[in-house]
């Protein structure tokens, strides 16, 4: 099914993007990631072409795409949670999408919007789910 008026965010970060936009891209995103998490939903392929934006006004709505290797569990284990975001990061960063480290705050904030609370414990457990891949590459959106 078609989604009028949306580009895939691969494109939408290469155009003019300003700050406060980034921002609510951002969290569309992560509300969008917590609704996967929540529908106990396993994206494999979860990367910016599989995002499409489309911004009504200041406000953007960010939809999924690509289910065809998503699967729906019985229980989200943290390790493929953890999986999706570091895939995720990983390929903006590859594509060279990712403009800009993200800070601690941003880290938290986006985890918080997808119902992670990020303590010591959780960030030695995403950092062991992700391996050395999250120790080399910094986060980036």
């Amino acid at each position: 099914r078609e989604v009028p008026d949306a580009v895939p965010l691969d494109e939408w970060l290469g155009g003019d993007v300003r700050a406060a936009a980034m921002n609510a891209v951002r969290d569309a995103l992560a509300d969008a990631f917590g609704r996967l998490v929540a529908a106990k939903i396993f994206h494999p392929d979860l990367h910016a072409g599989n995002v499409l934006v489309q911004m009504h006004g200041n406000r953007p709505l960010v939809s999924l795409i690509d289910f065809d290797k998503a699967r729906q569990l019985r229980k989200l284990p943290p390790r493929l949670r953890n999986l999706m975001l570091f895939r995720f990061n990983r390929a903006l960063v590859k594509r060279g999408l990712a403009p800009r480290p993200v800070g601690l705050a941003d880290r938290v904030r986006f985890c918080r919007r997808i119902g992670i609370a990020l303590g010591p414990r959780d960030m030695r457990q995403l950092a062991a789910d992700c391996g050395s891949h999250l120790k080399r590459h910094s986060w980036r959106y």
